[in-house]
């Protein structure tokens, strides 16, 4: 029996490696100044990059979080911007009190935008589009474009996509990868 003999042989073999393919995730920080009206915030930001399952000609920043780090107004910096905004509140002046704020979301939105500028983003992924940055109809058109090379691709996982984009019939049921193909046709 020839198997023995090479099963045999396997305990005096030496390893060998192949390395299939490379991943990278790397964490990217950066401080911003953000200004609206007279008002600038200070902010050290922070995201993961990664780039998307079977597509990765695209990159999702994720875990996306800051922190303020100062607040001034026309060159004089606020030490406790929630007593100062509460002082105004106190005063009867509301409408200034909420002009002061720049929003989590307002704040996000530009870590987003200056994400590809950044030296390490270009460097890694100077040729992948920023998922992030993409509109519905663009990942819409994205995601068909997967699917017509694999029509297997997000069929049994990832409903949440699907749902998410808008993929779903009157029964608000998820659309299978064959009638998301009937759309675009």
């Amino acid at each position: 029996m020839e198997i023995f003999k090479l099963l045999s042989d396997v305990k005096n073999s030496d390893i060998t490696t192949n390395v299939v393919k490379e991943n990278i995730y790397p964490e990217i920080n950066g401080t911003l100044s953000i200004k609206k009206g007279i008002v600038t915030y200070e902010i050290s930001w922070w995201a993961r990059l990664v780039q998307v399952y079977q597509m990765e000609h695209l990159v999702n920043a994720e875990d996306i979080d800051f922190e303020i780090n100062s607040r001034v107004i026309e060159g004089l910096e606020i030490d406790d911007f929630s007593k100062f905004k509460q002082g105004l509140l106190d005063h009867g002046m509301s409408s200034v009190a909420n002009s002061l704020e720049i929003t989590n979301e307002e704040i996000r939105n530009v870590i987003i935008k200056t994400i590809t500028n950044h030296k390490y983003y270009t460097l890694l992924f100077s040729d992948c589009k920023l998922y992030n940055l993409l509109s519905n109809e663009e990942l819409k058109l994205e995601y068909v474009k997967k699917i017509k090379e694999d029509i297997t691709f997000l069929e049994n996982r990832d409903s949440h996509i699907k749902n998410r984009l808008g993929w779903v019939n009157e029964n608000n049921e998820t659309l299978t990868n064959q009638e998301i193909l009937n759309l675009y046709n």
